[in-house]
Parts: structure tokens; sequence; C-alpha cells
């Protein structure tokens, strides 16, 4: 692990309504908490695994007192790996107010001299209302605020446009985060990804774990890329309803789009299980499942093992 730390540490913070716990609920697929969730009182954890590395989750209230508090006393922020920010961006009147917070936590992390990766999550861009101009315009001017800093600048930070209502979008920018943590295994993994795309005529391919957190992926275009965001969830779900009550084998799915093949499978490693979602113009998908997706998993194996290394 880098710095000899034994896992990651990873701080939800923001302003109080953010939607920070819901998040992480949702990641965590904890959907009955959601009713009747009440402000977080403090700081509360929530811990897992990926790829056998341990990841603590910091949930940190959002109320004006604590926030204080936070800022005063800083051991909340010692030690983060990944900041994962969020900002309700229907709650346009406080962007200011969430910029300044934004502005004290790193002002905390440079004290310490530690530069953790920034995830803005730009929350409650609910799938219903995303495409309207009024809220096309917040994401602008809430980009434009948090873009046009000096200091964020110097932190390269990425925002995504995430809601409760699409937890694909969750997964997307935690996903991100996550994969920002490995050292140069991450761009090794993407290249051997990028080189099965050109050997197997393909436009997409995606790895993810158990979890559903995507550990690489690589597209053609923006429209490839489009398309596997809006299939997959519903794809891994049908998958895994089929294999929990058909009486049969179930091994693969494949979904034919006119001149192309979509195709979601699994590759046992010695890490677990990895979900495997392909776009390709290849007919011979039964060649794919038995030579190249094979050969592609011991290409990997070694990058995956030590992707946190």
């Amino acid at each position: 692990m880098p710095n000899g730390k034994p896992g990651f540490k990873i701080v939800f913070a923001g302003l109080d309504n953010a939607g920070k716990t819901s998040i992480i609920l949702t990641i965590d697929e904890k959907y009955s908490k959601l009713r009747n969730l009440k402000p977080t009182l403090g700081a509360e954890t929530y811990g897992f695994e990926i790829l056998g590395i341990p990841i603590m989750r910091w949930d940190l209230g959002g109320q004006k007192n604590l926030r204080e508090q936070f800022v005063r006393d800083k051991k909340h922020f010692e030690n983060t790996d990944l900041l994962c920010y969020v900002i309700d961006i229907m709650d346009y009147k406080r962007f200011y107010e969430s910029l300044t917070y934004l502005f004290q936590i790193i002002e905390i992390f440079e004290s310490s001299g530690e530069k953790p990766k920034i995830v803005v999550f730009l929350h409650k861009v609910d799938p219903d209302i995303a495409h309207e101009e009024r809220i096309q315009s917040k994401i602008l001017e809430a980009k434009n605020m948090f873009e046009g800093d000096a200091k964020l600048k110097e932190y390269d930070i990425i925002f995504f446009e995430t809601s409760i209502y699409n937890p694909w979008s969750l997964l997307k920018a935690f996903s991100y985060g996550i994969t920002s943590l490995s050292t140069h295994k991450a761009k090794d993994f993407k290249q051997e990804l990028n080189d099965f795309l050109k050997s197997t005529n393909s436009t997409a391919v995606v790895i993810l774990d158990k979890n559903m957190i995507s550990l690489g992926e690589v597209y053609s275009d923006d429209l490839t890329q489009t398309l596997i965001d809006k299939m997959t969830p519903d794809l891994i779900r049908a998958y895994n309803n089929l294999r929990g009550i058909s009486v049969y084998k179930i091994e693969k799915l494949i979904v034919e789009l006119s001149d192309q093949y979509l195709l979601l499978t699994q590759m046992n490693l010695k890490k677990g299980s990895f979900y495997i979602v392909l776009l390709t113009n290849e007919e011979k998908i039964s060649e794919l499942i038995k030579k190249s997706i094979p050969n592609l998993s011991v290409r990997i194996e070694k990058i995956i093992e030590g992707f946190f290394l």
C-alpha cells in the first residue's frame, strides 16, 4: 500500500442536506435505509473492500456547527486519500458557502502537507430534470465557480453529475475516485483494454468488480460510452436475476444491437469474480468467449493483484 498504510480513507464532505449519506447508502444498495433518513450528527464510518484492500468511508455531517468543528480540530481530514465533495445542485443559493467550505478543507490538507485526490459530485441531477435548461445552467454555474479558482486547479478536480435515482452515475463517480488511488497500474490496465479493443474488433470494454466498481473502461467514442452507461446496470441486474432463478447455468448474456453485439460475462481471477461488458462488431462471439477473454484474463491478472501497490 502507498505510504505503508493498511488501507484507504475516503471522506465524504459538503453542506448539510447535500446528499452525502444517501450517496453512500445507494452505492451499497442499502435502499431501505433511505427512508426517513436523518441528518448525520457528527461523523459516521462505512467500511468495505476492493481487491482485498480495506476502504473506510467517512461521512461528515454538514451542519454549520459541525463544519466549524471539523475545520477547527482538523483530525477528521487527516490521512485522507480521496475527498468526495458533494454539492446540492438544487441549492444554488449556497454555492459560495459550499466553495468556502471546500477551501477550508484544502487549507487543512495543505497545512499537513497532504494532497488527496478530489472528486466533486454535482448531486441531485435527477434523470427526469437533468436536461432542463435551468438545471444545466446551475451545473455550469457551479463548475465555473469551482473551476475558476486557481487553488482548486492545482488539484485536478473532476466533476460528475449524480443522482440516487441513477445509481450508475454514483458508481461512475466513485469508481473514478477509487481507481485514481492506483499508482501506474491503472494506466497499464487501461492500455491492456485498449489493445483488447483493437484486437477483437470491438468498440467498448468495461471491467467491474462484484460491487459494480469499474476498474477500467475504454470506448471508441462518446456515443458508445453513452450506450454502455445506459445498458450496463440493467444488463448486470438481469444477468444476476437469471443466475439466481434459472435451472440452467447462465454464463453469459448476449444482446444483438443492429450490427453489433453486447456481451456480459464473468472472469474468475485470484482476486475474485469480475464482470466484463463488451460491445463488439465481431460475429464470432464464441471465439471471443473461448479465446480472447481468457487471454485478457491472464494479461490483467498481475495488474489487478498489484493495482494499489
